[in-house]
């Protein structure tokens, strides 16, 4: 399996913007934990990276949790995405 450049720049991109959006006390392992569940997400879901991190997002203010706790939740598989034409499935 070969990369191209635009995945390069895809996993880059999204990994900028998830350190954009976690809190300053975030740690290393909170941040491979969202990687971790953006993959997952990708897996359940069909979306792109940067779609996935909107989704834990959108998630984590849905449940009024951080979105580490959110990421931690998803690769613990507490909970999971679906495919709705409406939106992320509901905590």
């Amino acid at each position: 399996m070969s990369v191209t450049g635009r995945e390069v720049w895809d996993h880059a991109t999204s990994q900028t913007n998830t350190l954009r959006l976690m809190d300053n006390d975030s740690s290393v392992e909170d941040t491979s934990r969202i990687s971790q569940a953006q993959g997952m997400v990708i897996e359940q879901v069909g979306c792109t990276v940067d779609d996935a991190l909107v989704l834990l997002n959108e998630r984590a203010k849905v449940t009024g949790l951080r979105l580490e706790e959110v990421a931690i939740a998803v690769v613990d598989r507490r909970t999971q995405f679906r495919h709705h034409a409406t939106g992320p499935a509901p905590p």
